[in-house]
């Protein structure tokens, strides 16, 4: 759907590997590896700002939530980030901290952003 969207306005979509739009620099002023996002508004022709949503089933065995961008996810795997941050003993500063570390650790050069929810707490 954002692919259509950016043809019919002018737009190119990059690769499925590095997924930029690119609109002509001159006339435009840049490019942005995003189609949504709040901001950048002389790209808005190809941009929405309108958020992409799911509503995902949290059983009563999932005990954290890690919300990251893709400075995040591009250098650390799911499980890999999952047992990083259960490792840091309920501590969710640290959890992001440590998450935050290991990206930049593998060359990330991306923005990171990283927030880790407890969603129940454990029984003592």
């Amino acid at each position: 759907m954002a692919a259509n969207r950016l043809r019919t306005r002018g737009g190119a979509r990059g690769s499925d590997r590095f997924p930029v739009i690119c609109v002509d620099y001159e006339a435009r002023k840049g490019s942005l590896a995003v189609t949504r996002g709040i901001g950048d508004a002389h790209l808005k022709p190809w941009v929405v700002a309108e958020p992409e949503t799911r509503t995902v089933d949290v059983g009563a065995d999932c005990e954290l939530l890690i919300l990251a961008s893709d400075g995040l996810w591009d250098k650390v795997g799911n499980q890999e980030a999952v047992d990083a941050a259960a490792s840091s003993s309920g501590d969710l500063p640290a959890a992001c901290r440590r998450l935050v570390d290991m990206a930049v650790s593998r060359g990330s050069s991306d923005d990171i952003s990283v927030l880790v929810v407890q969603l129940q707490r454990p029984l003592r």
